[in-house]
């Protein structure tokens, strides 16, 4: 017989009430913190385990985050998946990784709704998605490279000045720097194609991008290799390549294998995103990094901020990316 929440009252002669308010994920002004470490010391001793169900069918309230984004199969937003839930534990939150494109947000009412959720952090989602989000009254937290203009708290990764630097460092090596970048992915205000042009119109040189096509999900690499392998061989190898995530740097470097080229004494290149595989990479990849830690720490912090206290201000957090100079790009 599974343990119930009176069988704890029982052991400790507090009230089922008292009880429960002392589980919670967030601290009752009702129970004092002695007799919550009590009550959750003998939870703990008799093995207990909260009915999450009827917890949250009776109260309409949750412990659990939505920790949304358009596509998990990246080894970026895996990144996301495996800290911010151990973050979001530590703080008594559960966080349950939710696909934008599998739940079908956008245009078909928010599938959060089917289980009461307390928060959303939503990482590079569409701005059609938040708004659904936000119809519902749902506490949300962005984080991106480029913050949707929404009334959402945000936690925005700054890659201006990072990418200036990584373009102007591949320019040292040759006039002819490409941008490999999937074409979705160069709109919305994105810093790095941004900074990428004003760097090359202000040395007085052409932008020239490499169109990644990706014809499955999670194909980064695959799709570099091809895109990459394909493009050269038709207008001529460039003396370097700014590419817009480190998995595309991956596959971009055996395109030009396959090429007979070398990198970097043949093409320089460069990646973003700063993945620990970048670092182990043969050449060890150039990259910009993300201060990863810090934004993971932001995120959980604005949203247990944002839930205990819904009227507070907007919140904004912007952190700067670094480049790191390896051995893709001659470092």
């Amino acid at each position: 017989m599974a343990l119930t929440l009176k069988d704890i009252a029982e052991r400790t002669g507090l009230s089922s009430a008292t009880v429960s308010r002392a589980l919670g994920a967030v601290p009752s002004p009702y129970v004092s913190e002695d007799t919550r470490q009590r009550v959750r010391a003998v939870a703990a001793e008799l093995g207990y385990r909260p009915n999450l169900n009827a917890r949250n069918l009776a109260t309409r309230r949750s412990n659990i985050l939505a920790l949304l984004t358009d596509d998990w199969f990246g080894a970026y937003h895996g990144l996301y998946g495996q800290a911010i839930p151990a973050l979001a534990a530590a703080r008594g939150y559960t966080a349950v990784p939710e696909s934008v494109e599998a739940a079908k947000v956008a245009g078909q009412g928010s599938p959060l709704l089917h289980w009461p959720v307390a928060g959303v952090i939503a990482i590079d989602v569409r701005a059609e998605a938040l708004r659904e989000l936000e119809a519902e009254n749902l506490p949300v937290v962005q984080v991106a490279a480029v913050c949707r203009p929404t009334g959402a708290d945000q936690v925005q990764l700054d890659l201006q000045a990072a990418t200036e630097q990584a373009i102007r460092h591949l320019l040292t090596r040759g006039p002819r720097v490409a941008y490999l970048v999937a074409p979705e992915f160069a709109g919305f205000g994105d810093r790095r194609a941004v900074a990428y042009e004003q760097v090359m119109r202000a040395a007085g040189l052409v932008p020239v991008t490499i169109p990644l096509h990706v014809t499955e999900r999670g194909s980064f690499r695959r799709a570099a290799q091809d895109s990459v392998r394909a493009w050269v061989a038709r207008h001529g190898s460039p003396d370097g390549i700014f590419c817009n995530n480190d998995e595309m740097a991956v596959g971009c470097c055996r395109g030009l294998r396959d090429l007979g080229l070398r990198v970097p004494d043949d093409v320089a290149v460069v990646g973003c995103d700063g993945l620990e595989e970048a670092e182990f990479h043969n050449p060890a990849l150039t990259t910009i990094v993300h201060p990863f830690a810090e934004v993971c720490t932001a995120a959980l912090d604005f949203i247990t901020a944002r839930i205990a206290q819904p009227d507070l201000p907007q919140q904004v957090a912007v952190f700067p990316s670094a480049l790191v100079i390896r051995e893709s790009s001659g470092g």
